[in-house]
């Protein structure tokens, strides 16, 4: 009887201890999907909010013989009040239409990325200014250059200011 009372609170130590390991495995796979849809600074914060409970339970671990019912009571709390929290600051993202500027974001820097890879453009600087207006300054060879440029923003539906001066007299 005496090795089943010795084991009982290892056993739960274990237990506890891979509970740890699921919730910070299960916070670094949101801080992922955060990045992926919010971008990296929001992703930042909802990493932030859920890292009190693990430092918590950390610290609960390391002294484990001296916890009691309510320590654990009071780390249920705490984490329920977490959770809560992320899944209202994460449902506001969505209600503000953070997933979807970020989305546009992404197609500006993309949009810049693709004209410094053509040739065509090699003179023409681009920068997302403001509300994702992209904002384009240089030069191109050709009016059929500068109606191209403008063709592909307009194609994949980017919000750009044009200051783009054509070098042929053409």
């Amino acid at each position: 009887m005496g090795t089943i009372a010795a084991r009982m609170p290892m056993m739960a130590k274990r237990a506890f201890s891979l509970s740890i390991v699921a919730y910070v495995v299960s916070s670094l796979a949101l801080g992922v999907f955060a990045y992926r849809v919010f971008g990296m600074w929001p992703a930042v914060g909802l990493s932030l909010m859920l890292c009190l409970p693990p430092a918590v339970s950390l610290r609960m671990l390391s002294r484990w013989y001296v916890q009691s019912a309510r320590d654990c009571s009071l780390l249920l709390v705490l984490l329920v009040v977490d959770l809560l929290g992320v899944g209202f600051v994460v449902q506001n993202w969505y209600d503000t239409g953070m997933d979807k500027r970020h989305v546009q974001e992404m197609k500006n820097y993309e949009f810049i990325h693709m004209l410094g890879e053509d040739s065509a453009f090699h003179d023409v600087q681009g920068s997302v200014r403001g509300k994702g207006i992209v904002w384009l300054n240089g030069k191109v060879a050709s009016h059929t250059d500068l109606d191209r440029l403008n063709s592909i923003a307009e194609q994949r539906q980017i919000s750009a200011m044009v200051n783009v001066e054509v070098t042929s007299r053409r």
